[in-house]
């Protein structure tokens, strides 16, 4: 009887013993399994002698993605501090080999069509669409990209300097009355207006829902790829749809109107660059369309809300600023006797550097997406064919030994253009804002020339002060800071 009772007594010890030991070899299985999976699907290519890289695949399916989505940036850090410039895992579905440095970005970008391809998260891929410049290959995208370029010449360009100057002259009036803003929710606010106007040719409404759809849909790019009620990636695609049908009025419009219209916007400039038989589909044409809002507005926000944060925490270089502009004639300017061109603002060495400073700092997008259509080796690992390859911009510019201390703020560094970039082989890939080669942004000069209207227009109106000098970052999707940037802005020289 004693010894029966005992064995009753032990019996739950037992169960529960044994249910922890399942609980606790599940996962473990779990990861085994997957990581025999993905040797199968997507195997190393025997072919080289070097390994994968560094770094774990997370769980089935899902991957690392969830540890992704909680941590987003600091992810990437984690990572980097663990493995080094290249490791491995698995994100948004996808086996992916992440790397940062300049060595390795050069092989990347300079790799496009024969060891890349441009391949980016698949609700990326949905919700931009195939009409979208940065979803096609080859010959499809260089004929396409030469009609999306018109909208980018000099002419173009030139034609756009009174409406930036307009709307930002207007937005920094409205900042000053109200005194106390939040930088980041502003220049969303005002890159909206320009870019819808600019480059599409919406007339602004602030009741219109359209920013908020646009919002919604922008931020879900980076969502997980389950088209389902409750999930990003059906979010967005249904503020997509909405997007793109009011986007395909605005072309109606200007296809109506033709030549009376008053001004013109990019879309006329791609359109009258369509030769012959040679065509846009309707369908694709709002697509692409869609794609300059993202790349003219989400992005650019990013880029003068950086502009607010450097320049709020280096008073110094403001002033400097505005002594080149004054020497230049360009700071007291009345209205009505504007000359602003081209020509001119890139003519202004230190508004230049200053640009770029915040470009190296606080790059609007962080990496850049490929897919490896051969293996291929970089340094002492290989990238099999199959997998994505993801490249990190903000990385590569934070950690580059061709920048001196290279977190901080410092324009002046640009003034030499950095001279170790031009003796190096790799050097100029230790910046890359706008990416490189075949799949440089095509907007890169529509967003430098906004900014440089943007500072020029900034320091002969206005005066701030930043509300919070421990500034923290997001950067997915946009690098941004955490707070939304809240400032006091007032009269130049005045409060």
């Amino acid at each position: 009887m004693e010894i029966s009772a005992q064995f009753l007594l032990a019996d739950p010890v037992w169960k529960l013993a044994g249910l922890l030991t399942v609980l606790l070899t599940v996962p473990s299985l779990l990861k085994w399994g997957w990581q025999v999976y993905i040797n199968r699907v997507y195997p190393a290519n025997k072919a080289s002698t070097k390994p994968l890289p560094p770094g774990t695949l997370g769980y089935p399916i899902i991957g690392e993605t969830i540890h992704f989505i909680l941590k987003f940036a600091e992810y990437y850090h984690e990572r980097r501090r663990k493995y080094g410039t290249i490791y491995k895992t698995h994100l948004m579905g996808r086996p992916t080999i992440r790397v940062s440095e300049a060595e390795y970005l050069k092989t990347i970008v300079n790799g496009e069509n024969t060891i890349v391809v441009s391949q980016w998260p698949e609700a990326t891929q949905r919700i931009l669409g195939s009409g979208a410049l940065s979803m096609m290959y080859g010959e499809t995208h260089k004929i396409r990209k030469k009609y999306v370029a018109a909208a980018f010449s000099q002419k173009a360009l030139q034609s756009y300097i009174p409406s930036f100057q307009t709307i930002c002259r207007q937005a920094f009036a409205d900042w000053k009355k109200r005194r106390n803003i939040l930088a980041f929710e502003e220049c969303k606010t005002l890159t909206f207006k320009i870019a819808t106007k600019v480059l599409i040719g919406f007339q602004y409404d602030e009741s219109s829902d359209l920013v908020s759809l646009f919002e919604e849909m922008m931020y879900n790019t980076f969502s997980l790829p389950i088209n389902l009620p409750g999930f990003g990636l059906y979010k967005g695609l249904k503020a997509k749809q909405k997007v793109v049908a009011e986007i395909d009025k605005c072309l109606k419009r200007i296809e109506e109107e033709g030549s009376e219209q008053d001004f013109t916007t990019a879309m006329h400039f791609i359109l009258h660059s369509q030769e012959g038989d040679i065509t846009i589909p309707r369908e694709e044409l709002c697509e692409a369309a869609n794609e300059l809002l993202f790349t003219g507005h989400d992005t650019t926000s990013s880029t003068l809300c950086s502009v607010l944060m450097y320049l709020g925490k280096n008073k110094e270089y403001l002033d400097r600023l505005r002594t080149e502009l004054r020497d230049n004639d360009l700071l007291d300017y009345e209205d009505d006797r504007v000359d602003l061109n081209v020509t001119k603002l890139n003519s202004l060495p230190f508004l230049h550097c200053v640009m770029k400073e915040v470009l190296r700092l606080a790059p609007p997008v962080g990496a850049g997406f490929r897919r490896a259509i051969k293996t291929f080796e970089l340094g002492d690992y290989q990238v099999p064919e199959g997998w994505t390859v993801c490249f990190g911009i903000r990385e590569t510019h934070h950690n580059s030994p061709v920048f001196s201390k290279a977190l901080e703020f410092n324009p002046d560094r640009w003034m030499e253009e950095v001279s170790d970039l031009g003796k190096q082989e790799t050097g100029k890939f230790n910046f890359l804002p706008f990416g490189y080669g075949g799949r440089v942004c095509i907007g890169k000069e529509y967003a430098k020339l906004l900014t440089k209207v943007f500072i020029v227009e900034l320091c002969r109106i206005c005066d701030w002060d930043l509300e919070n000098e421990d500034i923290q970052m997001s950067y997915i999707p946009i690098t941004k800071p955490k707070d939304l940037l809240p400032i006091h802005i007032y009269n130049k020289g005045g409060n």
